[in-house]
């Protein structure tokens, strides 16, 4: 709290609020709350009609907080810094919520608990492309949309500027625009599940230009036909494309029924 006290105190444009300290459990793994409420004034009528301003908490309206997983944070510094590896660089134990318009955590907010901003951005963006695939795939109503909304969101970070930011609010809204509005009923859970404990995307990361071209797609071209694919759905032992070094051929496995019918037919006319 002190820390909090002293780094707010230095910030010109910090506003301040009551800040909440919880500690919690949830399916076996304790966290750490630090959250921080505005408060808000209010305006109300005596039994004389007589106006009297009341002071209030505005609990629907969370301004900014940090949720610690304290069993991740605990495993952490049990097994010291010099055993940090890449593997510890993409994990996280710490997330910061915001529920302002800008989703922004507020610079001193971040100093005063001692962190450095954000995470990986490798990690991140990964995040953010497996759990809105993940999110999608988990509605009976979108599901057969998922492949083509992972698409949308990567395309969408592929067109950013190197170093550009990504929101979650952002996310969400290549994700409705990607849907339509038929299914925007579905979205609705979409931005808590993106920033929960599962997904861990955070509400804003830079993006990995490194790992969106790793995920992008492959095309290539010749006189009578055209292929396009994505760098994933691609190995040399398994999966719907079959690479052969040797023959530096490409086996397309597992085709669609509606583009099995088309060929066969193709194939019994010429016959």
């Amino acid at each position: 709290m002190a820390e909090l006290v002293a780094a707010a105190r230095d910030e010109r444009l910090a506003t301040g609020g009551f800040v909440c300290f919880v500690v919690y459990e949830v399916g076996g793994s304790q966290f750490l709350l630090v959250a921080m409420i505005k408060e808000r004034g209010a305006l109300t009528l005596s039994d004389d009609m007589v106006p009297t301003e009341i002071r209030e908490i505005d609990l629907s309206k969370l301004h900014q907080a940090a949720r610690v997983n304290l069993g991740r944070y605990e495993e952490f510094l049990s097994r010291g810094p010099d055993a940090v590896d890449a593997e510890d660089v993409e994990r996280t134990y710490l997330c910061f919520i915001n529920k302002g318009l800008r989703n922004e955590v507020a610079k001193y907010f971040i100093e005063a608990l001692g962190c450095e901003k954000g995470v990986s951005s490798t990690r991140a963006t990964r995040s953010a492309v497996d759990a809105v695939k993940k999110f999608v795939s988990s509605k009976p109503e979108i599901k057969a949309h998922a492949r083509k909304v992972r698409r949308a969101v990567i395309d969408h970070m592929a067109a950013l500027p190197d170093g550009a930011t990504m929101t979650v609010g952002t996310l969400v809204s290549v994700v409705r625009v990607t849907l339509g509005d038929d299914h925007s009923e579905h979205l609705e859970e979409l931005s808590t599940y993106l920033n929960g404990e599962d997904a861990q995307v955070p509400h804003s990361f830079v993006v990995s230009a490194q790992y969106i071209k790793s995920v992008t797609r492959i095309t290539a071209q010749a006189d009578g036909w055209k292929l396009s694919f994505e760098d994933t759905e691609i190995s040399e032992t398994e999966g719907p494309l079959i690479y052969n070094r040797g023959e530096k051929s490409l086996r397309i496995r597992r085709l669609p029924d509606e583009t099995i019918k088309k060929i066969e037919a193709t194939l019994d006319q010429r016959a």
